[in-house]
C-alpha cells in the first residue's frame, strides 16, 4: 500500500496516468517473495527449483526449517557443527557484503547449531560417543543404532512434512476454488494419519481403517467440484492411483536415518583406523594416526555436507512441492531505466 502511495504521488507530479486494478482470478500475475530477514534465504532455496504461483502460499519459511532439518540429521554430528560455525565465523565478513551472503549468514547459523544440537542429541563427536557418566552422555537421548527407533523418527518427520504440504494445499484451495475443495488435500492427510497409526498402533487397526475409509471417500468426492458426477468420481480414481506413491515418498525420508548413520559410521571407522595405527606403530605411528584423522574426518565432513544440501533440497523441492504447489508462477521484476552516461550525444564518447 505504501509503494501504490509513492507512485500516486510519482504520477501525479509527472501528470501521468495510473490504473490500479486487483487481479483477476483467470490471471496469473508475477510472483513478488517477501519473507522476515531471518527466513529470506527459503526464498533463495524454493527458487533454485521453481517460482510459486501468485495464487499459492509461499512456502519460503518451511522449506527453511525443514532443510535445517533435514541437513542436521544428515550431518548429525556435534564436532562438524561446531567446525561449520568456525567457517562460518572465518567468512562472515565476506559473505555480509551481498544481499544474498547475508541471507546465508543466517542460514548457516541455523544449520551449524541444529547440527550440533542432533549430534549431541545422538552423542556423536568426531564419531566418538561421550564418556560415560558425563553431561554429554545425560542429554545423548537417541542412538542412532537403534534402527527401530530411527526409522520411526524418520518416518514420523516425512509424514509431518507432507501433512504440512497438504494443509498449505487446503488453504491455497480454500481461496481459490471454494470450501469444498479443500476437502481432498484434508482426505490425503487423514490418510497419512491412518498409516502412521496402523504403523504405532496394530491393535488399533479398526482405527486406521475407518480413517482409510473417511480419506478414501473425501479424495473420491472432492478431488474435483464441478462438473458431472462421472466426471468427478473419475477424477477422484485416478487422484487414488497416486497412493502408493504417498507411502513411498513418506519412506524416502528414511535416507535421513541412513545418511546420519553413515556418517556417524564414517567417522567412527577413521577413529579407529587411527587409532590401530597409533598401536601398530609406535612413536611415528601418532603422527601418521593425526594425518588419517584429519584427512578422514575432513573427507566424512564434505561428503557430509553435500549429502545434507542434495537429499535436503531433494526432500523439500520434490517430495513436499509436489503436494503442495500444482502451478508454477514467474517472478516479479520491477520497472526500471538503465541509464548510460556514454551516449552518442556525451563529450565522454569516442565517436
Amino acid at each position: 500500500i505504501e509503494k501504490i502511495e509513492v507512485l500516486k504521488t510519482f504520477a501525479f507530479e509527472n501528470q501521468a496516468a495510473m490504473l490500479i486494478e486487483e487481479p483477476k482470478r483467470e490471471e496469473t500475475p508475477p510472483t513478488l517473495l517477501k519473507n522476515k530477514k531471518q527466513v529470506a534465504a527459503g526464498e533463495n532455496l524454493l527458487t533454485f527449483y521453481t517460482v510459486p504461483n501468485y495464487w499459492e502460499h509461499d512456502t519460503s519459511s518451511v522449506i527453511f526449517f525443514s532443510f535445517v532439518l533435514f541437513f542436521g540429521m544428515i550431518l548429525g554430528d556435534a564436532g562438524y557443527g561446531i567446525v561449520l560455525g568456525i567457517l562460518l565465523l572465518i567468512f562472515h565478513h565476506k559473505m555480509k557484503k551481498s544481499q544474498s551472503g547475508r541471507r546465508f549468514i543466517t542460514l548457516f547459523s541455523y544449520l551449524a547449531l541444529f547440527t550440533t544440537l542432533w549430534g549431541v542429541l545422538v552423542g556423536s563427536y568426531f564419531g566418538a560417543l561421550p564418556p560415560e557418566g558425563s553431561l554429554l552422555a545425560n542429554v545423548h537421548l537417541f542412538d542412532i543404532n537403534n534402527y527401530d527407533t530411527m526409522m520411526k523418527i524418520s518416518i514420523f518427520i516425512g509424514a509431518g512434512h507432507i501433512i504440512i504440504a497438504n494443509t498449505l494445499k487446503a488453504i491455497d484451495l480454500y481461496r481459490t476454488s471454494g470450501k469444498y475443495s479443500i476437502l481432498a488435500p484434508i482426505g490425503w492427510i487423514i490418510m497419512i494419519l491412518g498409516g502412521l497409526t496402523l504403523f504405532v498402533m496394530p491393535q488399533l487397526a479398526f482405527v486406521s481403517y475407518g480413517l482409510f475409509a473417511l480419506g478414501l471417500v473425501s479424495i473420491l468426492a472432492f478431488t474435483q467440484t464441478e462438473g458431472k458426477v462421472l466426471k468427478r468420481l473419475f477424477s477422484g480414481v485416478t487422484a487414488l492411483t497416486q497412493l502408493t506413491a504417498v507411502f513411498g515418498d513418506i519412506l524416502s525420508y528414511l535416507r535421513l536415518f541412513a545418511l546420519g548413520l553413515a556418517t556417524a559410521s564414517m567417522g567412527l571407522a577413521f577413529n579407529q583406523l587411527a587409532s590401530q595405527v597409533s598401536e601398530s606403530l609406535p612413536g611415528i605411528g601418532v603422527l601418521f594416526a593425526i594425518m588419517v584423522l584429519i584427512i578422514g574426518h575432513l573427507l566424512n565432513f564434505t561428503l557430509g555436507i553435500v549429502s545434507g544440501v542434495v537429499h535436503g533440497l531433494r526432500l523439500n523441492l520434490i517430495e513436499f512441492l509436489k503436494y503442495d504447489s500444482s502451478k508454477e508462477g514467474y517472478a516479479f521484476k520491477m520497472f526500471e531505466k538503465k541509464e548510460s552516461d556514454m551516449t552518442p550525444f556525451s563529450p565522454k564518447a569516442k565517436l
